[in-house]
C-alpha cells in the first residue's frame, strides 16, 4: 500500500514554497512564498488547519497549473487531513508556525509568528511529518500542551 503524503508534503515535493502561522489575529495564516527571501505573494486567514489545507490546495492549482501538484497530486476530493497538531496548538493558545522551501527544507517554531526576533524554539527538519512531530514534542517539553 502506498504511503499517503500530506498536502503540505506534496506541495513541497512539487517545488511550491509556503507556510502557515498561528495565531494571527486569532486565526491561522496560510501563504505561498519563501520567507527566507522575504517573498510572500498570496495568503489567507482561516479558522482551522483543514481550512488552511483547502485554501492551499485550491490556490496552488490556480497559481501553479503546470506543476506536478496541479496535474497529478491534488487530493482535495473530500479527504481532509488526519493531522490535528496545528489545530491543537492553535486552540491551546500555543503560537507558532512552519514553512517549507523546496529541497527538503522545513522549519517549525514555537512563538509569536509576527515577532522580528528569532524564536527560542526553532527546528530545521526534512519533512512535514517531522515538523509536526517536532512541534508536538516542543510544546510538551515546554509544558505548553495544546
Amino acid at each position: 500500500m502506498k504511503e499517503s503524503r500530506s498536502l503540505i508534503q506534496r506541495l513541497h515535493d512539487s517545488e511550491i514554497n509556503g507556510g502557515i502561522a498561528w495565531p494571527v489575529q486569532g486565526l491561522i495564516l496560510a501563504y505561498f512564498g519563501c520567507p527566507l527571501d522575504g517573498i510572500n505573494f498570496d495568503e489567507a486567514l482561516v479558522g482551522s488547519f483543514a481550512e488552511a489545507e483547502s485554501w492551499l490546495d485550491r490556490a496552488a492549482a490556480s497559481y501553479f497549473p503546470e506543476s506536478v501538484f496541479a496535474k497529478q497530486e491534488r487530493l482535495s476530493l473530500g479527504r481532509p487531513s488526519s493531522s490535528r497538531t496545528i489545530d491543537l496548538l492553535h486552540q491551546g493558545g500555543i503560537a507558532g508556525g512552519a514553512y517549507w522551501v523546496f529541497d527538503s527544507a522545513f522549519a517549525a517554531f514555537l512563538g509569536d509568528p509576527g515577532s522580528t526576533q528569532v524564536p527560542n524554539e526553532l527546528a530545521g527538519v526534512s519533512s512535514w511529518a517531522a515538523a509536526e512531530a517536532w512541534l508536538e514534542q516542543a510544546a510538551h517539553k515546554t509544558g505548553r500542551n495544546g
